[in-house]
Parts: structure tokens; sequence; C-alpha cells
């Protein structure tokens, strides 16, 4: 049974490593010094991965995921003569500075990304201000019809060159009329008899 050759994914230390192991099941006859070589050797590529991946884990400092959100349809307006139902996104969280990795979010610079995109009209961008919660955040663009679906998506971004992004969080939606019609006007009850 010949000794599969490494996958060219994989990273070169694992290369080294298996090559070595090629080179030991070739030979079963290997010396004891040529066996503690490649044992060093071997320890040596394993000691490099263990510090590339700590470097990769330390580039990795993105902030904390942004909390949950959600998407109120506040009234009826009419846009060229069609009826749309206008929306707000309510109750967006503080961010938690309390998080290590959401400490440099209050540094100039640092934002928190909205993107909202509904039924086929352009993506709407904006920055949520500051760092403190926000109980309802209102857009002239925030408009749609009855029935179109959507997405609210929010990102962390730090004040790094380049800014390390925060997992994003979606919130999907369908816009809905819950818009009551207005309240009848006044009436009165009169009295016409006795029975």
């Amino acid at each position: 049974m010949p000794y599969p050759l490494p996958d060219p994914w994989l990273p070169w230390p694992l290369k080294i490593i298996l090559s070595w192991l090629k080179a030991i099941w070739r030979n079963q006859h290997v010396g004891n010094w040529k066996l503690d070589q490649l044992l060093i050797m071997s320890a040596q590529a394993n000691h490099k991965l263990d510090q590339l991946l700590s470097e990769i884990s330390q580039d990795e400092n993105t902030p904390g995921q942004p909390g949950e959100f959600q998407i109120k349809v506040e009234s009826q307006v009419s846009i060229g003569g069609v009826t749309m139902q206008k929306f707000s996104i309510v109750n967006i969280p503080a961010i938690d500075m309390t998080d290590p990795n959401n400490s440099d979010m209050d540094d100039p610079g640092a934002a928190r990304n909205l993107h909202v995109k509904v039924g086929s009209q352009d993506t709407i961008s904006l920055v949520v201000p500051g760092v403190d919660a926000v109980d309802k955040l209102q857009d002239d663009r925030f408009v749609g019809q009855s029935g179109d679906q959507g997405a609210a998506v929010m990102t962390y971004a730090d004040a790094s060159t380049p800014p390390n992004v925060s997992a994003p969080r979606i919130v999907p939606f369908t816009l809905t009329d819950t818009t009551a019609p207005s309240q009848p006007g006044d009436f009165g009850v009169q009295s016409e008899g006795q029975a």
C-alpha cells in the first residue's frame, strides 16, 4: 500500500511532519539516531505551528456580536400614489463594554454599522451613533410595500486600520400592514320616543 501524499491545502508544518512519517514508513529499519533527529525536527515543526496558531488567534480580536433589535411598522404613507409601510428600527441595545473585545468601541472611529435591505430597493447604510442603547432609529428611507421582505444587518467595527469587524447580527423581517384605520368621528344617540 503506497503512502498517500499530503493534501495541497495542508499547512507546511503538517506537510513536513507527514513527509517525515512517510520516510519512516518506507524504511522500517531507521536507526535510533535518525529516528531521534526526526522526532526533534517534528517537535520543532509542531512548536512553529503552535506559534502560527497563536499569532492568528491574536489577530482575531474582533468586537463581540451586536445584540438583538427589532423592526416596527410605524404608519402608512402615500408615495407616488402607492401606500407604503413606514418602519423603524427599535430596541438597539447598548454595546456591552464589559466584553474585552469591545473595549475600544468607544474610541473615535469605531462604529455600529447598520445595513437595511427592503424588497428590490437599494440597500440603506447608516452608522448608529454612540455606544448607548437606542430606543428608536428612524430614516425617511425606511419604507416598503406591505408584504415586502427585508433584512437588517448590524456589525461593530473598531477603530483599527483596517478595522476589525464583528460577526453580523441579522434580523429578517416582512412588512405587514398593522396600521388600523383612523378613529371614526363623533356621533350621537337621539331618543325617538317611548315604546
